[in-house]
């Protein structure tokens, strides 16, 4: 039983080091350059109930809100790879950016 642990485990890491292996050399063909566009979109829902304090007539006043909704973003850039150095610029446009 030992030897069929010994064996699996050993087979197991010669086919890990051997991906590894080409992962490393297709790594190093790859190239980031180029645009990209991207899309995101979500929802989400919630309510929050809250009861006010303070001096009359606002004391105890219930407030209720409905916080469901959905989202969606956009996002456009470039890179440009020079060596190991990768420049770009992007532009993100969504909810989460209003000021």
């Amino acid at each position: 039983m030992n030897k069929l642990i010994l064996g699996t485990m050993s087979a197991a890491a010669l086919f890990v080091a051997g991906t590894a292996v080409t992962i490393a050399q297709d790594a190093s063909t790859f190239d980031w350059s180029g645009f990209y566009l991207g899309v995101n979109a979500g929802y989400g829902a919630g309510h929050i109930g809250i009861v006010t304090a303070g001096p009359p007539p606002y004391d105890g006043l219930p407030i209720d809100f409905d916080v469901s909704g959905g989202v969606v973003g956009v996002t456009v850039g470039a890179n440009m790879q020079s060596g190991n150095l990768v420049f770009g610029i992007r532009h993100v446009r969504g909810p989460a950016c209003r000021r």
